[in-house]
């Protein structure tokens, strides 16, 4: 493995900061001829332009990309976390964000589902009063003492909206 100072292990980095897979692809990159990159590389001499142009179209540190390191000289902000974070920081931080926001689905998921049998549930138990009552209402006309009291329950229930139309309000 090259030491972190070394010309291949600047290329390296420079390769992992773009994403660029080749050096015809870091050349369209940078905006410069694909010959340009062959001659850095001869030399192994990086242009200044090539790390000013990457660390502030990448959001990586000029000094994690020269170094391998991080930069202690970073500014930190009134939050207190550093302003300018290298390649490797946004990923862990990405990673974290990730892995939150997958628990929080998870969350989610299983509210929706103790939601759903919920109102299943009460399907149901509107199902069996409505049922009880017709019931009731045939109890009571077989007995003759059925009156306005049934006709007046009967047309409460069938006013009552049912879950699908409570979910769609």
């Amino acid at each position: 493995m090259p030491s972190a100072k070394s010309f291949e292990a600047r290329m390296e980095r420079i390769f992992i900061a773009t994403g660029a897979k080749n050096d015809a692809a870091l050349a369209k990159i940078l905006d410069i001829r694909p010959p340009s990159v062959a001659s850095a590389k001869k030399r192994q001499q990086l242009p200044g332009m090539w790390i000013e142009k990457i660390a502030e179209e990448y959001g990586v540190s000029a000094h994690w990309l020269l170094f391998g390191a991080r930069d202690d000289s970073t500014v930190v902000g009134d939050s207190g976390t550093a302003n300018h974070l290298t390649l490797e920081g946004k990923v862990v931080e990405l990673e974290g964000k990730n892995t939150a926001l997958e628990a929080e689905n998870a969350g989610l998921k299983e509210v929706r589902a103790a939601k759903d049998e919920l109102l299943q549930a009460k399907e149901e138990t509107l199902a069996a009063y409505r049922q009880l009552l017709s019931q009731t209402q045939d109890a009571l006309a077989a007995s003759g003492k059925g009156g306005a009291q049934a006709t007046d329950a009967a047309a409460y229930v069938a006013n009552v909206p049912s879950t699908d139309q409570i979910n769609k309000s």
